[in-house]
């Protein structure tokens, strides 16, 4: 069965060790920022969030756990900002590599970045923000077959997250 084209960022899933309890932590704002739900954020050299873009390649925070709509500075917005969060999203369509076969960290994909539908183009790896640890689910709890528009669960490259590396 065909997968339904159905990006809407991505949703937390578990940590790396399996527990589903997730927390977000309050984050302020960088003004006129939109954000949805689910949508990769980034932490800007001033220390507020602003919306990920496919070209972000470091200062990774997390997923926005909250919504906002034209912020005014300082507002605040919840993230998932573990740098160990599993999360569930969508790939690209058509992607012929095959993600799960990805060796090391330097293996991972980008990631596409349009407000409200987020997902990961495993058919790139220039900034390499995700790694793919295994299959996703249909909102309706149904397998994702492997292909287009396949859910997969993912996490942040370490080397992108800001909590991932230390010096």
């Amino acid at each position: 069965m065909a997968n339904t084209d159905r990006a809407n960022g991505f949703a937390v899933v578990q940590d790396y060790w399996g527990d589903i309890s997730s927390i977000a932590h309050e984050w302020p704002l960088t003004a006129g920022e939109t954000i949805a739900k689910g949508d990769v954020v980034y932490l800007t050299s001033a220390g507020r969030v602003s919306i990920a873009t496919a070209t972000t390649a470091n200062r990774i925070l997390g997923v926005a756990a909250t919504s906002c709509a034209s912020a005014t500075v300082g507002d605040p917005i919840l993230v998932y900002d573990n740098p160990k969060q599993v999360f569930s999203g969508q790939s690209v369509s058509g992607a012929l590599a095959d993600p799960y076969t990805t060796g090391s960290e330097a293996s991972c994909f980008d990631l596409v970045a349009t407000t409200g539908g987020m997902y990961v183009n495993s058919a790139a790896s220039t900034y390499d923000v995700f790694k793919v640890v295994g299959f996703g689910v249909e909102p309706d709890g149904s397998a994702s077959a492997v292909g287009a528009y396949q859910k997969q669960l993912v996490m942040f490259n370490p080397a992108v997250h800001i909590f991932g590396t230390t010096a």
